[in-house]
């Protein structure tokens, strides 16, 4: 038994040590060959001719290795394989031999490499054989990897015939049918009930001949592109291309074409042989819609490097011994326990001795702000979950938070959030990342200049760098014009940039009809939200697609509020109460923080805030309900409130210059166009009965019906039920009046109802 296992071990280590003693460490070619026929094989592109010629590819490789030990190695009698050759032919001769042998096996696999597309002459295959249509072969039963079911008769088949050469620039780019695919691959079938018109198509019932006589069986259809290193050559290749076309195509049997629609003459002189035989319009394979959407950080946004603006200095340790001597000045007995040094502030945690009431630390705000020169002092008096308070005191140099930062850090792109927002950095100098579904929506409020606009742009290019167009859908509403025009034509439009007040009011009113429209697709799954509808209609294979999330971005909302008052305000709150579990979230920004663009209405709705800074404590209440947006240095600081953390946090928004904004926009564009719905969202102008300025009043027509349903018309009554102003109800009524809806004016009594028209 062990004779036996040695004889087995000794056969195993042969071929190894011959290879090895023969090529030495030219034998590691062959584990090389098989790890690169792995990875080929594990690659979503894989291709059969490539992994054979790779796999051939020993052969020769060997051969060429034992012709160069014979002409430059010294040591060839240490290796079995030369040694024999030399002794049988000579060192010369063998070498000879050996590159001859080369050559020729090179040439083999070259012959035998899989055909390309090229102009075939002789042997019967012509390359009209590649523009045969597979709705031209009959069904056979005895041959099922070339039989074709019955299929609806495809689109594109009825459709007005292309000219020769745009079907030959099918075959450039991989558009042809392989041999054994089905005509129900076409991409838009067209229903078997619906009517064609004769003089459109003419589909004939005769199955043809069993088999072309021009088609070849042995003939394998190319699916890959053809790739040419010079464009003269690609030109001759087109004009050998079209004339075997016509070649064969005049050769054509007259009923070779029998059972294939005939396509309608469109008035172009053609040629005879085109006449005879126009070859089926081959399809065009649409863009799977499983390609990954990825957008790059390198070339479009600026890397400002490592600027340690954590380190602390010997000036940072000076501002709290200053800091110190300050408090004790006005009686005030406190130590520094900690330094949290930030890209812009600074935070000094002291801990004040027993008995000293936290209001005289926060009065003294300027006196700190003096003895440091601090442009302002921020008092945080005390830090939530910490026996101290904090002093936020700017620093003297301010670091710049890049928004491609903020991208490469792992909690964005590890993130399991469903819209993750790269907002900026708080003070300790930590990523702030936050989820858009969660905060549900949010209230961006700031004087000019102050970053509100860079915020919002962060936003949009957050979505733009973390979603692809069908998993998130915008909606830019901007009454400015300028702000977000450059966002025009991204595929994650649902509709161009909105500029005008009346349409950004109907865009809003479209986000209602849609939010009740997912409500409805919710019941009928009998689920809460929309993640849990999305994973159940991937979990039950149900044959409809992921609803994606809404995404409705206002850069400047109080004009809006200016224009349709009370009716923009209900449709707002609204939408923030209900929209979070159908997937539709609200960023809205204004430059005016009051209270008549900030109603208590809307903020009741929003509980995720950002502030940046303001010019009094007023404003900073309007949109905190707590003061701190007055104490904030601008150009990106701000503080944020969210639904989880009521208290503000104080942080340093990401830096997202235009140049930076224009390249991202520019590159996503290329990945996509845009599926505008405006149709389902606008009415314009136009389709109105009325004359154009009779309906300016966006809340006129609600006017109408009012007065029409209760029979009566005046000023008061039509401003109790519109909640608008007495001057604006009486235009409505005045232009009633002109429209001849209303009779005149008698006193004191209300108009009368004259005519409303058949559309009322």
């Amino acid at each position: 038994m062990p004779d036996s296992q040695n004889l087995l071990v000794i056969l195993l280590r042969l071929p190894s040590r011959f290879l090895v003693s023969s090529f030495h460490a030219t034998s590691l070619y062959i584990p090389a060959v098989l790890l690169s026929a792995g990875l080929m094989l594990r690659s979503p592109r894989y291709r059969g001719d490539l992994l054979w010629v790779l796999l051939a590819s020993m052969l020769p490789f060997f051969t060429a290795a034992t012709a160069v030990r014979l002409i430059a190695d010294a040591r060839i009698a240490e290796s079995p394989l030369t040694s024999s050759l030399v002794d049988v032919f000579g060192r010369v001769p063998a070498a000879s031999l050996a590159l001859a042998l080369f050559a020729l096996e090179c040439f083999v696999i070259r012959l035998l490499w899989l055909r390309r597309p090229t102009p075939i002459t002789g042997g019967g295959r012509r390359i009209t054989a590649l523009l045969a249509s597979p709705l031209a072969r009959p069904p056979e039963a005895d041959d099922p990897a070339v039989a074709i079911e019955a299929t609806p008769i495809p689109a594109s088949l009825v459709d007005l015939p292309q000219p020769p050469r745009e079907e030959l620039s099918l075959l450039f780019t991989g558009g042809a049918f392989t041999r054994d695919q089905p005509a129900a691959d076409a991409d838009d079938p067209v229903d078997a009930d619906d009517p064609v018109d004769a003089e459109d198509a003419t589909v004939t019932d005769d199955p043809g001949p069993a088999e072309p006589a021009w088609v070849t069986d042995d003939l394998e259809l190319p699916t890959d592109d053809v790739e040419f290193d010079d464009d003269e050559l690609e030109a001759e290749y087109a004009e050998e291309l079209e004339r075997a076309w016509n070649d064969d195509a005049a050769q054509l049997p007259d009923d070779s074409h029998a059972g294939v629609v005939a396509p309608v003459d469109d008035g172009q002189p053609m040629r005879a042989a085109d006449r005879s035989a126009e070859p089926d319009p081959l399809p065009v394979v649409p863009t799977p819609r499983g390609h990954r959407y990825d957008v790059p950080i390198a070339g479009l946004l600026v890397e400002y490097g490592d600027q340690q603006y954590w380190t602390i200095d010997q000036a940072t340790r000076d501002a709290a011994e200053t800091l110190r001597i300050t408090l004790e000045e006005f009686g005030i007995q406190a130590e520094v326990t900690g330094i949290r040094k930030g890209p812009v502030i600074t935070m000094f945690e002291i801990l004040p001795a027993p008995g000293v009431k936290l209001s005289k630390i926060v009065n003294l705000s300027d006196n700190i702000a003096l003895r440091l020169a601090a442009a302002s002092v921020r008092i945080v008096a005390p830090i939530p979950g910490k026996h101290a308070v904090g002093i936020e005191i700017p620093n003297r140099e301010r670091a710049i938070v890049g928004f491609a930062e903020l991208l490469q850090e792992e909690s964005f792109q590890a993130s399991r959030m469903e819209i993750p927002i790269a907002l900026g950095k708080d003070i300790p100098g930590d990523a702030q990342i936050v989820d858009l579904t969660r905060m549900p929506h949010v209230l961006i409020a700031g004087a000019t200049g102050s970053g509100k606009s860079v915020c919002v742009n962060s936003i949009i290019c957050s979505i733009l760098y973390r979603r692809a167009p069908h998993e998130v859908k915008l909606i830019l509403i901007d009454p400015k014009i300028v702000e977000l025009k450059f966002y025009n034509d991204i595929p994650h439009l649902l509709t161009p940039v909105v500029t005008d007040p009346k349409r950004a009011f109907q865009a809003l009113q479209y986000c209602i009809y849609e939010m009740e429209r997912r409500y409805s697709l919710l019941d009928a799954l009998q689920v809460r939200d929309i993640q849990s509808y999305n994973r159940k209609i991937v979990a039950k294979k149900l044959a409809t697609e992921p609803i994606p999330y809404i995404v409705v971005v206002v850069d400047e909302f109080a004009d809006l509020m200016a224009t349709s008052g009370k009716e923009l305000e209900s449709t707002l709150a609204r939408l923030a109460a209900m929209s979070r579990a159908v997937g539709i979230h609200l960023v809205l920004a204004t430059q005016r923080p009051s209270t008549d663009v900030i109603t208590g209405l809307i903020k009741a709705n929003i509980p995720s805030r950002i502030a940046f800074m303001v010019a009094s404590k007023v404003d900073s209440r309007i949109i905190l309900d707590a003061m701190g947006a007055d104490k904030l240095l601008g150009r990106g600081d701000m503080l944020f409130t969210s639904a989880w953390d009521p208290f503000p946090i104080r942080m340093q928004g990401a830096f997202l210059s235009e140049e930076e904004v224009e390249r991202v926009v520019t590159y996503v564009k290329q990945l996509g166009e845009p599926d505008y719905i405006d149709d389902e969202i606008f009415v314009d102008d136009d389709e109105e009965e009325y004359v154009q300025g009779e309906l300016e009043d966006p809340l006129m027509e609600k006017a109408i019906e009012i007065v029409t349903t209760a029979g009566k018309a005046s000023a008061s009554y039509i401003q109790r039920r519109l909640k608008v102003g007495y001057n604006r109800a009486a235009r409505m009524v005045e232009e009633m009046e002109r429209m001849g809806i209303v009779g005149p004016q008698q006193g004191s009594k209300p108009r009368d109802i004259i005519g409303v028209g058949d559309r009322y």
